[in-house]
């Protein structure tokens, strides 16, 4: 059969799309030798079948273009030939898959026609019968209201303009694809500290594999060969682990809210209560000044300031696990310690934040804080995983080896300096920003930590667990390490 000639309008517009006559193909390459281009290429291609609302009428529709933009609408006449219809679509196929393109499997897609965008793959997910049908009246307070637009705004935001596939949202099965070839890739790294030329080049194989599985929205326009997104290091690696995770919290998160879902849907989701601090309060003032002295002239964020504090509650076993951990390790830890090991480093006003300083504590609740060497300590991240952490709480990836960010191995990370967790907030350093503008609104975590037996270091050193005897490390500022 002669080759098919694409034309810009349809034939006819009402129409269906047949099950299974639907595509999506990424196709990704950094350096641009597989696709001869002198740049990174980084392209889609949707194709799908259409048949006549009568039934007796075939066409292929077909779009393509830089990924995360439409250059081309396309469609393919067959008149009442539905098996040359579907030769055609078999043979573009195989075409753009012998150039490199892989199949992207949507739950839901943004591409195509109207008709293909209803074909949409339900989404499993756990706890979704947790939350209830939307209620006409809201019965949240004021500042539950604000906590749950701030999270989830923060979230979409993030998304829509970092890593929002742009052909629509991706499967559990494709993100698990994405990960897959991440831990591929972190293995050759894991391997040796000096790459050779044969695994770099299996790692630009893994990148352009990686990209291609997971579609990123790279923009337009001249660009060279952005070796910079090479998945030749750990933290790039473990950073789109991240990303990962956000985009699945973010999809999970929408697979149980409805478009109609109210503020409430949303606050159930969290599975926390919020209640907002008030200003001028005993706990406020604490905060506040723990927040401000507890900073680091090294770090920046000098002109910082406390705009708004929440307290939260899980309302899962993680509540009751915790208090059951820290009467373990209260029994099993030594004397209180972590405020003398910071005493030099705060001119002793570390004093003024232990247990026995909260307002927020009964007498036995600081008793059994102090002897489990319970912290309260800082903990900076991305806006954009509020909702996640909130959620399901702080997770541990393990990696088997040292990364920029995780000095001391895999483990959950805190600190006693606000300052430092700011450096992991939105625009700082550690999240790629690299500036401590005081407009830019930042979030943190402040969390109970039971460190019990603290080993003691003052340089990186891989960890798998704290040492026999010990129930965490503490990086102590000195020796290689500028600041704990």
């Amino acid at each position: 059969m002669a080759k098919v000639k694409a034309e810009s309008t349809p034939t006819f517009t009402d129409h269906e799309v047949p099950a299974g006559w639907i595509l999506e193909l990424n196709s990704f390459d950094m350096t641009g030798e597989n696709n001869k281009t002198k740049g990174t290429s980084n392209k889609f291609y949707h194709i799908e079948l259409q048949v006549s609302k009568c039934g007796t009428k075939y066409q292929l529709f077909t779009q393509y273009g830089p990924t995360g933009r439409v250059q081309a609408n396309e469609y393919r006449f067959f008149g009442t030939d539905r098996a040359a219809a579907e030769k055609e679509f078999e043979s573009i196929k195989k075409a753009k898959l012998r150039k490199g393109y892989v199949e992207i499997d949507v739950a839901q897609r943004t591409l195509g026609s109207d008709e293909a965008k209803k074909q949409t793959k339900a989404v499993t997910l756990k706890n979704a019968s947790d939350v209830n049908a939307a209620t006409p009246v809201s019965a949240l307070t004021v500042p539950q209201k604000s906590i749950v637009s701030l999270f989830f705004n923060a979230q979409d935001t993030w998304v829509a303009q970092n890593l929002k596939c742009p052909l629509g949202q991706l499967t559990n099965n494709q993100i698990d694809l994405g990960r897959a070839t991440l831990n591929e890739a972190k293995e050759i790294v894991k391997r040796s500290s000096t790459i050779s030329d044969a695994d770099m080049k299996e790692l630009v194989s893994l990148t352009n594999k990686f990209y291609g599985l997971i579609p990123h929205n790279l923009g337009s326009g001249a660009r060279g060969q952005m070796l910079e997104l090479r998945l030749d290091a750990l933290d790039k690696i473990v950073g789109k682990e991240t990303d990962l995770d956000t985009l699945l919290d973010a999809k999970q998160v929408n697979a149980v809210l409805k478009a109609d879902s109210t503020l409430d849907d949303k606050y159930k989701s969290l599975n926390c209560d919020f209640g907002e601090v008030e200003q001028g309060s005993d706990l406020w003032k604490f905060l506040v000044s723990y927040f401000v002295d507890s900073k680091v002239n090294g770090h920046g964020y000098h002109s910082s300031k406390v705009t708004r504090i929440w307290s939260m509650k899980r309302k899962d076993s993680k509540e009751s696990a915790f208090q059951g951990n820290m009467e373990r390790i209260a029994k099993q830890a030594g004397s209180h310690s972590f405020a003398t090991d910071t005493a030099d480093l705060t001119g002793g006003k570390s004093k003024l934040w232990t247990p026995d300083k909260r307002p927020d504590l009964t007498k036995e609740e600081r008793e059994l804080y102090n002897r489990a060497n319970v912290w309260l300590c800082w903990h900076g991240t991305r806006s954009a995983n509020l909702v996640g952490i909130t959620r399901r709480g702080l997770l541990i990836r393990p990696t088997g080896a040292v990364y920029t960010g995780s000095m001391f191995g895999d483990g959950k990370y805190f600190a006693w300096n606000s300052s430092k967790s700011l450096g992991y907030t939105d625009n700082s350093y550690w999240t790629g920003g690299n500036t401590h503008d005081s407009n830019i609104k930042r979030y943190m975590f402040l969390l109970d930590a039971s460190f019990g037996n603290m080993y003691k270091i003052t340089h990186s050193q891989f960890f798998r667990c704290p040492p026999k005897g010990f129930h965490s490390v503490y990086g102590k500022a000195g020796g290689a390490l500028r600041n704990d």
